[in-house]
């Protein structure tokens, strides 16, 4: 690992004009000479998804550092290095972040999966079954449109704004038809509970 001294770091002024101006020369040097500091950037963001290829993360970094060349940041060698140092690291987090959310949101469970899930992991010893089933129970008790709803809040990972599109309802009239749905079924889990 190339260890980047901070307060010796400096980008030459010529070089990032030249490389502004189109040099792709300079641009390349002027690349040779940040891909240090670039890199021990990307090495401290270290809550990367698991699924997430390093090489993805590298791109972004080596796409921000490029575009601040030709934006604002890189006006001069002062200000792209400040860059670097300050904002690069929160651009990469960002990065990161939406990520993590689009991947843990790719592939949501349906409910029949989730079910299944909860019947083998919870077999609970006892009277009324594993939670699973109680559950199951539980939302059998539900309107068609309630249990459509729970299912797509809770088991497809969709937000109310979305639920109310799909279903031609306003977000109001999901969050209502949501709190009804949940109060059936605590009371029905609750009852499955006395019994």
């Amino acid at each position: 690992m190339v260890k980047v001294n901070l307060a010796t770091f400096a980008i030459p002024d010529e070089l990032l004009a030249a490389a502004r101006a189109g040099d792709a020369e300079a641009l390349s040097s002027l690349w040779d000479t940040c891909a240090p500091l670039v890199t021990m950037v990307v090495r401290q963001s270290r809550s990367r998804p698991s699924t997430l290829d390093p090489s993805d993360i590298a791109q972004e970094a080596a796409q921000q550092f490029f575009q601040a060349v030709q934006g604002d940041e890189g006006t001069d060698a002062q200000r792209l290095t400040d860059f670097l140092r300050r904002q690069l690291p929160h651009k990469i987090y960002s990065f990161l972040r939406a990520e993590r959310r689009r991947l843990g949101r790719q592939a949501p469970a349906e409910e029949e999966e989730v079910e299944r899930a909860l019947t083998r992991q919870y077999r609970a010893p006892g009277v009324g079954g594993p939670p699973g089933r109680k559950l199951a129970r539980a939302l059998e008790r539900l309107t068609p449109r309630q249990r459509a709803v729970i299912a797509s809040l809770y088991f497809k990972d969709r937000n109310r704004q979305t639920v109310a599109a799909e279903f031609n309802l306003t977000p109001k009239s999901v969050s209502a038809i949501h709190h009804r749905a949940l109060s059936v079924l605590r009371a029905a889990l609750e009852e499955s509970a006395e019994t």
